[in-house]
């Protein structure tokens, strides 16, 4: 048998088994085998306004809240998605601080800022270091005052088979791209935690929700990410569950950063590269509307939660169908993006 025909008939198979159990609860309802009153379960009321909401939410989009004069953090602010970030949200009132690991870039971003005529400081720092980052909370309090805003955005992206990588690489991806951004919330959500105010957006990948070749240690970074703003989610949550604090995981794709080489999109009109200008706007406005998580380009956010019900093997036939990705390159020592 073709097997994408042998593909989808396990599907298929499946759907039936799904339906056939849905038939089931149906009709043991409307026979009363099952006593089942709605009163005495009072989740049932929420979830069905829960998912009236969320039908509401794509026709109606959430207000933007004001966010001048807030003090936003960017990491990765020398360059990319973080330089426009820092700019857009600026123009918008908010004090920026712009934080990177090359000073050179992160002082053009801070110039540029100035130049019209908004506030903003710049501030080197490793994430990867424990020690730098604490020292820089210290120091941006100090400066500056209390981050209400804090976008973890910094990264890197070596793209090469997982046994081409050296250690140092893989360990230096883990790092930024990982323990950076948990030692960032750890070094700054407690006061947004005493002041039940505050945003905190991760920038991790869709890599992070399903793996690509040749990016091994990098996807493995931003499942990681993942996980731990859905823990972060779970557990303020179980904290204080009226908290007023706002957790947003980004997704992005393919973003034009101006390091991207070697992209391969085999449908264009249908699956583009994203520029860093329209990422950055998109991701403030995201945020500012309360979403929890932004996919760029839009597309995937249905692709990935229509793909994980398939069977694995049409997974692999769409995934070579659709045949996009990045191609391995080498010049890129730091994998900064």
């Amino acid at each position: 048998m073709d097997p994408l025909v042998s593909a989808f008939v396990v599907f298929y198979r499946r759907m039936v088994i799904f339906v056939d159990i849905i038939l089931f609860f149906i009709k043991c309802v409307k026979c009363n085998t099952f006593l089942i009153n709605i009163s005495s379960f009072p989740w049932v009321k929420s979830a069905s306004l829960a998912f009236l909401r969320s039908f509401y939410r794509l026709f109606v989009n959430r207000p933007q809240r004001n966010i001048h004069g807030e003090i936003a953090l960017i990491t990765g602010a020398g360059n990319g998605i973080g330089r426009h970030l820092s700019l857009q949200l600026s123009k918008l009132g908010v004090i920026v601080v712009a934080v990177d690991v090359n000073e050179e870039h992160n002082n053009e971003t801070v110039d540029m800022i100035k130049r019209h005529g908004f506030p903003a400081f710049g501030y080197k720092c490793d994430i990867s270091s424990r020690e730098q980052v604490e020292e820089l909370a210290r120091e941006v309090k100090n400066d500056v005052g209390d981050v209400t805003i804090l976008i973890n955005n910094a990264g890197i992206q070596i793209i090469r088979p997982l046994g081409q990588y050296t250690p140092s690489q893989i360990e230096k991806t883990v790092a930024v791209n990982l323990l950076g951004q948990l030692w960032m919330v750890r070094a700054f959500l407690p006061r947004m935690v005493q002041m039940d105010r505050g945003s905190i957006v991760s920038v991790a990948a869709l890599g992070g929700y399903g793996g690509f070749p040749n990016m091994i240690p990098f996807c493995a970074s931003k499942f990681a990410v993942r996980g731990y703003m859905e823990s972060l989610y779970l557990e303020l949550r179980q904290e204080r569950p009226n908290h007023n604090l706002h957790l947003m995981t980004v997704a992005p794709f393919i973003v034009d950063t101006g390091r991207v080489k070697g992209a391969l999109i085999r449908f264009p009109g249908l699956i583009n590269i994203v520029k860093a200008e329209d990422a950055a706007r998109t991701i403030i406005v995201s945020m500012r509307r309360g979403e929890t998580v932004l996919f760029l380009p839009g597309i995937y956010y249905y692709i990935q939660n229509f793909i994980r019900i398939l069977p694995l093997r049409v997974q692999l036939l769409i995934t070579d169908f659709v045949d996009t990705g990045v191609e391995i390159h080498y010049d890129n020592h730091d994998g900064t993006y």
